[in-house]
């Protein structure tokens, strides 16, 4: 199913959107008429609505739609709140593309039509990008995004929240009421700084 999205955005740019909590001062009117990848959460932010809509969304979870999951800090499974709150963001956002790691194929009864799945069967040492055979871009929610950009073909790519790779390194969320640890005024954070990587 995965075969039909090779290059289909082919030399197109793209705007990758982690969750982090720099995302709350973008002012998202201004953002460029560019295919738009989130991750997780992204669609539960309104300002992701009309001209700005994602394209493509990825969770990065395994096993995270399924109605009950195995929890390691209670040594025992529990109902799985975040996988219904991920179904819902999936069945109210038929128009994006959704894509989730294969341990979660058999969460549904019938699937959505706009959901694919992402998957390892080689665990090759080397990374590959493929989408229909070994898809190994899949440490991280911003390597499973940045590997579907070049699978569909981006040319070029600008990250907004990924305040992880700053500097200092940022840790909190858009959708988070905690303070973040570092000030969205300085200049990396504001976007004043733009750091190739």
């Amino acid at each position: 199913r995965n075969k039909k999205f090779l290059n289909i955005n082919i030399n197109n740019t793209a705007i990758i959107f982690g969750n982090g909590g720099s995302l709350k001062l973008l002012d998202f009117r201004g953002l460029p008429d560019h295919i738009k990848i989130g991750c997780t959460y992204s669609l539960l932010d309104k300002r992701f609505e009309g001209k700005n809509k994602l394209n493509y969304c990825i969770f990065s979870y395994p096993y995270g739609l399924f109605p009950v999951v195995w929890s390691v800090m209670q040594n025992n499974f529990v109902t799985n709140t975040i996988g219904k709150i991920h179904k819902k963001i999936i069945n109210q956002n038929k128009d994006v593309i959704f894509f989730h790691s294969l341990t979660n194929y058999y969460s549904y009864f019938r699937k959505p039509k706009n959901l694919f799945f992402f998957h390892n069967i080689n665990q090759k040492k080397e990374l590959s990008h493929d989408l229909a055979s070994d898809f190994n871009y899949n440490s991280s929610a911003l390597e499973i995004m940045i590997g579907l950009a070049k699978y569909i073909g981006i040319k070029k790519i600008y990250l907004l929240g990924c305040d992880y790779l700053g500097d200092p390194i940022g840790y909190g969320h858009f959708y988070s009421a905690g303070k973040l640890n570092y000030d969205l005024r300085d200049e990396f954070h504001s976007g004043k700084v733009q750091k190739k990587y």
